[in-house]
């Protein structure tokens, strides 16, 4: 629920006056949807309050039925390494020490 107020607030200029149809694999979600409002607890109402603006539309689709999200929790990053390489160059660029103290602290951490 949550997950779904949080991408209707951060994508409000394209959901906003759109039907919009949601997949899930969480069941009782689909029935949250459909219970009246005061009969839903304080934080689900104060959500489903803010839901209230887009066309929503909830369908439960079982977890193996669903393909983006099993591609999702297999991504992997291959290049942190170099990442982590090109952020240290930029902060080295703009301390301000001498050289020789540069070349020292190079060193050091060649070293560890």
């Amino acid at each position: 629920m949550a997950a779904i107020a949080h991408a209707c607030k951060k994508f409000h200029c394209y959901v906003f006056g759109n039907e919009v149809t949601v997949f899930t694999d969480h069941k009782p979600l689909e029935q949250i949807f459909t219970k009246q409002l005061l009969s839903a607890p304080m934080r689900l109402q104060r959500m489903l309050l803010a839901l209230q603006w887009y066309d929503l539309k909830v369908n439960y689709k079982k977890g193996k039925d669903m393909q983006s999200p099993d591609t999702l929790s297999k991504a992997y990053l291959e290049d942190v390494e170099q990442e982590i390489y090109l952020s240290q160059i930029t902060v080295s660029e703009f301390l301000n020490i001498s050289d020789e103290k540069y070349m020292l602290s190079k060193i050091e951490m060649q070293e560890n």
